[in-house]
């Protein structure tokens, strides 16, 4: 706790109280808080869980595929959204069974569909809120194994194919030599640009070794690539060193 003591209780909200965030926030219903005994604040509880194995079956093929694109999505809806759109839905229901004599609660439901497929439609055009493409992502849940293979082959492209060269060590280095990372950015409507490439050479799990990462970087504003001053960068390296 902020106070530095170590004496406090786990509590969980009232079920009014658990209601109102649970429509608000989302997430786990009434979950469990740590009250400071001393102080009185409150923080999340915290909780341990146990990685397995997995050893789904093909029929949870679907299941993990839904699963992917909901975490996908860019525009997430808290419970109080299907709420008004439930009582919006229902109101538009009664009128158009008096009007036009449509059952009212197929035209809330539909309402509710509606809302419902529109913040899952984001998973498609939002961008996704992942550097993956959703190709990948779907390829993954299917076939992991093509799945690495067609990222390494992706990454080896966005090295080909760079508007600036990479640098490392020379051919002398007998140590090992691979891909480092990547970054790119992203403008809607236009295919992503590669601005920063890195090589490392060393062995990467090795606990001792040299080890060394050469990273070449386009530094941009927007569209505008900016110039940049050698004597900065050289007094940068020097504080470094």
């Amino acid at each position: 706790m902020e106070c530095g003591a170590r004496d406090f209780e786990v509590t969980r909200p009232g079920w009014a109280e658990g209601l109102r965030d649970w429509l608000r926030f989302g997430g786990p219903w009434r979950p469990p808080r740590r009250v400071c005994r001393q102080c009185g604040n409150t923080s999340g509880s915290r909780s341990v869980g146990m990685l397995v194995p997995s050893r789904q079956g093909w029929w949870s093929v679907p299941i993990r595929l839904l699963q992917t694109l909901r975490q996908r999505r860019v525009m997430i809806p808290v419970p109080a959204t299907y709420l008004v759109a439930m009582v919006a839905g229902a109101a538009l229901g009664v009128a158009a069974q008096l009007l036009l004599g449509w059952p009212w609660w197929l035209v809330a439901a539909a309402v509710v569909v509606a809302v419902w497929l529109f913040f899952f439609s984001t998973a498609f055009w939002g961008g996704g809120g992942s550097s993956r493409s959703l190709a990948t992502e779907v390829l993954r849940v299917v076939s992991p194994g093509r799945a690495v293979a067609r990222e390494h082959r992706q990454q080896v492209e966005r090295f080909r194919a760079a508007p600036f060269p990479s640098y490392g060590l020379p051919a002398s280095w007998s140590g090992p030599r691979q891909l480092g990372g990547w970054e790119e950015s992203r403008a809607k409507g236009r295919r992503p640009v590669t601005t920063a490439l890195s090589l490392a050479h060393g062995e990467p799990l090795a606990e001792e070794g040299p080890q060394l990462r050469v990273e070449v970087r386009i530094l941009r504003d927007g569209e505008q690539v900016l110039p940049v001053r050698s004597d900065s960068l050289r007094g940068l390296a020097e504080e470094l060193w």
